[in-house]
């Protein structure tokens, strides 16, 4: 479809003086494929494009030139052009169109009922086309496919006989039993007899016991007949086959093996899974309940509950014969178990099917992308999958390919990292520090796009690592908390060229107070309406008992004061301690418990931990986002605390 060409076209311009107004016209843009161009003008000012033709169709829209290919209700001019003037013969010219490509003509026969008509023939045609690309496709892969090798019903039947039952009823001296693998049933003596022959005596059956059946000489779990009951025996093969043009196939088959006390097992086998593993692609097909086969797009591993390999040697005869044999222990979810290993091996070769880089990556020690794509089951556009050479993989120069090599870690995050540094034109010298300041999980970019914004890398990192004692020495914390503090500045309008504003001398105090004083201002109605509503607060805060106030230890405790200081505490603290729709106030202002605020001695103005206090009790404790920092030294604090505030029961004696 020639779609620059077709947009390029002058067209016609519409004769009449209407508002809306639609325009068509059949157009040779290219040889034997002729194209229907629909117009559509708003006071004869061209606004939209519709372009058909035998190979699909496109619309543009000239407000923002840009095209789509939204039909029908999804058209965001789909009224526009339902309301708009179209003469007989550019209707006429529409409808021909239709004919000529043998569409059957729509119920309202309008224009617009006819381009809806067309572009749907031209999507199902599409879609025909691709079908039957498909089908061709898969009919060519099928015959690639080997037949069934001995080696696989022997694995089944090996698998099935680790589930054998053996069925037993004893009366007296004997036990009769019943073998649901051969169907063999026999009697046997488990007692001494007092007869003159001799005669060989079998253990007493008991259930879960192992036995051997004396027919067939399989091994089986002993299960008494009174609790005999049809059992199913369910699991799967991967059977991994070498085509002649080396493609490996990975087909998987499904076994029910039925046990009953009536006849031997019945083993039903399907192939319900064929995968076609070719180097930089692959191909899956279902079985479906229809006894069809058609495409999907992945295996859905979590329908596989247990899962057996056969053929494995045939990986190393097929175009995957490089794969790293040991990649597959880099997932490690699910256990030891053989379905666990044998299912990590078979995400490990469509992982490298996917993606071939994978050698690579694994043989240089990137074992953490290598995970992360194994995870993503090979798909992955953080390398670039066309290139040899490790450092074009990764899409960085050798430098910084030198410097990845020797970093603690050597995940995508710090390959994004490299890549933001790019951008910012970092030096590699100064990697150390970006990734200090990078934290654990790559998501530190728009943070840093902020942060440098107003000061060089130096120094943002020396006055991160300057407060991060503030944040449990985490710097992750601490960016995260000043790039918060940056935008607060940002939206009050502050001037963001004063380096006091910028770096604060105290980076959690003064975003405290900026957070205090932010949302003082933000809602003050707010604030007015939650004191008139728990007017008594303020008032029993006053009569509270002396001793309810302390300071110990470098700490402080006291009732709050009013409604609007709870409020407070709880926005800038991050809890719900002031959120009216819980009871916390409403309880202090009816006298049923107290909201105590515990600070720091240093700094008393400072919200630090909240606490409910009910008959002397520590109802509940909680500081920044309902956490409990400085657990030990707090409950410490508040254990001294209610000691102190018991009253004393003993009495004086003269």
């Amino acid at each position: 479809m020639q779609i620059k060409k077709a947009i390029a076209y002058q067209g016609r311009f519409p004769r009449n003086d209407k508002e809306l107004s639609l325009v068509a016209d059949i157009v040779d843009i290219e040889p034997g494929n002729k194209y229907l161009i629909v117009d559509l003008y708003s006071d004869r000012n061209h606004i939209y494009r519709m372009i058909m033709c035998n190979d699909g169709y496109i619309h543009y829209d000239y407000t923002d030139n840009k095209t789509d290919r939204k039909s029908d209700w999804n058209n965001p001019y789909r009224a526009v052009i339902s309301e708009a003037y179209i003469s007989k013969r550019d209707a006429m010219i529409i409808k021909q169109y239709a004919e000529d490509m043998g569409i059957d003509k729509p119920y309202r026969k309008r224009a617009k009922d006819y381009i809806d008509s067309i572009e749907d023939y031209i999507e199902r045609k599409k879609i025909g086309t691709q079908d039957l690309r498909k089908e061709a496709e898969m009919q060519n892969l099928f015959k690639m496919v080997p037949s069934i090798p001995e080696k696989l019903l022997d694995a089944i039947e090996m698998h099935a006989d680790r589930c054998n039952l053996i069925y037993y009823k004893r009366h007296g001296n004997y036990a009769d039993y019943k073998c649901c693998q051969c169907g063999q049933k026999y009697t046997l003596r488990n007692s001494d007899s007092e007869g003159f022959e001799p005669v060989k005596i079998y253990p007493v059956p008991r259930d879960g016991e192992d036995f051997t059946c004396i027919k067939c000489g399989k091994s089986a779990r002993l299960k008494p007949l009174g609790r005999a009951k049809t059992t199913h025996q369910e699991f799967n093969t991967v059977l991994y086959q070498t085509a002649a043009d080396e493609t490996l196939i990975a087909r998987i088959f499904y076994t029910d093996v039925t046990r009953d006390e009536f006849v031997s097992w019945r083993i039903a086998t399907s192939e319900k899974l064929r995968m076609f593993l070719f180097l930089g692609k692959i191909r899956i097909y279902y079985h479906g309940y229809s006894n069809n086969w058609y495409p999907v797009r992945e295996l859905d591993y979590n329908s596989i509950s247990t899962l057996t390999m056969v053929g494995e040697e045939d990986i190393k005869n097929s175009c995957l014969r490089y794969m790293p044999y040991k990649l597959y222990t880099l997932l490690n979810q699910g256990g030891d178990s053989y379905t666990a290993i044998n299912m990590h091996k078979l995400i490990a070769i469509e992982s490298y099917a996917r993606c071939t880089q994978l050698e690579t990556l694994y043989k240089n020690g990137f074992e953490g992308m290598c995970r992360q794509i194994l995870w993503h089951k090979g798909r992955t556009r953080e390398i670039k999958k066309s290139e040899v050479e490790l450092h074009r993989i990764l899409k960085i120069t050798k430098e910084q390919l030198a410097w990845l090599r020797q970093a603690p870690k050597q995940g995508f995050s710090q390959l994004k990292m490299i890549q933001f540094a790019d951008s910012k034109k970092i030096a590699i010298k100064d990697y150390g520090m970006l990734s200090e300041l990078w934290g654990s999980y790559g998501g530190e970019g728009e943070r840093l796009e902020k942060a440098l914004k107003y000061q060089s890398l130096q120094k943002l990192y020396n006055f991160i690592s300057k407060n991060s004692k503030d944040y449990f020495e985490s710097m992750d914390s601490t960016l995260r908390e000043y790039v918060d503090y940056l935008k607060e500045r940002e939206a009050g309008g502050y001037d963001m060229t004063n380096s006091v504003y910028i770096r604060p001398k105290h980076l959690h105090q003064t975003y405290m107070q900026l957070r205090e004083e932010t949302e003082r201002k933000r809602d003050e109605t707010y604030l007015s309406k939650m004191a008139d509503k728990y007017p008594e607060i303020a008032v029993r805060s006053q009569k509270i008992p002396a001793r309810y106030t302390w300071e110990n230890d470098g700490l402080m405790i006291r009732p709050a004061k009013d409604a609007i200081e709870i409020v407070m505490e709880g926005r800038i603290l991050h809890h719900c301690v002031g959120s009216d729709s819980q009871r916390y106030m409403d309880n202090y202002n009816k006298g049923k418990a107290w909201i105590m605020v515990l600070r720091k001695k240093e700094f008393p103005n400072i919200p630090y931990i909240t606490i409910e206090l009910q008959c002397n009790t520590i109802v509940q404790w909680y500081g920044k986002n309902d956490t409990k920092p400085d657990r030990k030294i707090i409950e410490a604090f508040l254990k001294k605390y209610i000691e102190h505030i018991k009253p004393n029961r003993t009495k004086k004696t003269a």
